[in-house]
């Protein structure tokens, strides 16, 4: 590389990984763990590097791994996509009979978060690390990151912890302040607690006093914003102020192109589902779909999800309805889900948008799932025909009867 100073950063990873193949059996664990890390941080691919790495550390005796080593191993893996199940499996089962006292918050908290990033499943491991924080006196040496990401990480394994959410949640809301937390730690912990299940109105009204009360939301990403929103609405917790600043932030931005269909879906199904009214946001979230070239990258659910918020509010965008409604009779195939196919048409015939080529398209998938239907989605399918003036005999006949009885 000296010789060649036009050698580019990725060509040079590209040299060194090839060059350290050969050779990983030579490398320490502190070594292996900075080199794994360092391919991560510049985003430098290199699967073979990665998988010859976690043969050797499987081979080697892992109690020569400092704490720090382990967790930075498992989050590169973790965070650079080639996580191996059994590499995680044989560290997971080192870290468990292993004490966690040397293991300082940060470890901790890249262990969690590596094992649900890479969606490892490991229960022993959760419950180890969850009755160690726990059972701490005190949380103070968890930064905002570590606690965030550890209550990320449970929430997203389906770990369940009651006592480690409840020392992190009275933690947080036992805070002077929330000004150390950056948007994505307020986020990813309302979303964490609100996925988890697990109920603390003082955490969730901390939240969300400290969110309302900022001067401006433009440190907030869409997915931070759209999280917020969700797991308020999720978790029950009425806090209108919230969502009016979440709103009026949204309803003012110049553009939403920043914003995936998952984001926007999730976002309108939150006012939704909380019954908090927001005209402004309603109409710019409606436009910018209606106004999109192709709908191809919302999934059945997202598509479901914005009719059925927009039904709920009972506001009628008509060229919202003229969009989806023409994009889901063209892909009725591939809404197997009832609950989506229900709500769809629920939310049509709520507005009084019946139109007629999108009741006819959905009558046969109907009739070939009505085994699948619950009794709440055969009552709204019914109701939403019955509106539409559409009765089809070969949807309502004695397949239908038998299917509510």
């Amino acid at each position: 590389v000296k010789r060649n100073p036009d050698i580019g950063e990725e060509t040079l990873f590209n040299v060194f990984g090839e060059a350290a193949v050969k050779i990983l059996h030579t490398f320490k664990p502190q070594e292996l763990s900075n080199m794994l890390w360092a391919f991560v941080k510049v985003d430098a691919k290199n699967s073979r590097l990665f998988q010859e790495t976690g043969r050797v550390i499987s081979g080697i005796n892992l109690g020569s791994f400092k704490p720090q080593e382990l967790s930075n191993v498992l989050w590169s893996f973790a965070k650079s996509g080639e996580a191996d199940p059994e590499l995680f499996r044989v560290l997971g089962n080192h870290i468990v009979a292993r004490r966690l006292n040397d293991f300082q918050p940060q470890h901790l908290s890249n262990i969690a978060w590596a094992f649900a990033t890479a969606e490892v499943s490991y229960p022993e491991l959760f419950k180890k690390i969850g009755d160690h924080i726990a059972g701490q006196d005190r949380l103070n040496l968890f930064g905002p990151q570590a606690l965030s990401n550890i209550a990320w990480a449970f929430a997203t394994a389906g770990a369940s912890h009651p006592e480690l959410f409840r020392k992190i949640g009275d933690h947080v809301a036992g805070l002077d302040s929330l000004e150390s937390f950056k948007p994505q730690n307020l986020s990813n912990t309302a979303w964490a607690f609100a996925s988890a299940e697990v109920p603390h109105h003082e955490l969730f009204r901390k939240i969300g006093g400290h969110v309302a009360g900022l001067m401006s939301l433009d440190s907030f990403d869409p997915q931070a914003l759209s999280n917020t929103a969700w797991a308020f609405a999720t978790a029950g917790q009425s806090n209108p102020e919230l969502l009016k600043k979440i709103g009026d932030h949204v309803a003012g931005l110049d553009s939403l192109d920043s914003f995936k269909p998952q984001e926007l879906s999730n976002t309108m199904w939150a006012y939704a589902k909380a019954e908090v009214s927001h005209p402004e946001l309603l109409r710019k979230i409606g436009d910018h779909i209606a106004g999109l070239d192709s709908l191809d990258s919302f999934n059945p659910q997202e598509l479901s999800n914005t009719i059925w918020a927009y039904a709920t509010a009972r506001v009628f965008h008509s060229r919202l309805f003229e969009k989806l409604a023409k994009e889901v009779a063209a892909r009725k195939g591939e809404l197997i889900e009832t609950q989506h196919i229900a709500n769809f048409l629920w939310a049509c015939a709520t507005v009084g948008y019946t139109d007629e080529r999108l009741f006819s398209a959905f009558a046969p998938v109907i009739g070939s799932k009505l085994d699948e239907c619950s009794e709440q989605e055969l009552t709204n399918i019914a109701w939403a025909y019955s509106v539409a003036n559409l009765p089809r005999q070969d949807l309502f006949n004695k397949g239908y009867v038998s299917a509510l009885a």
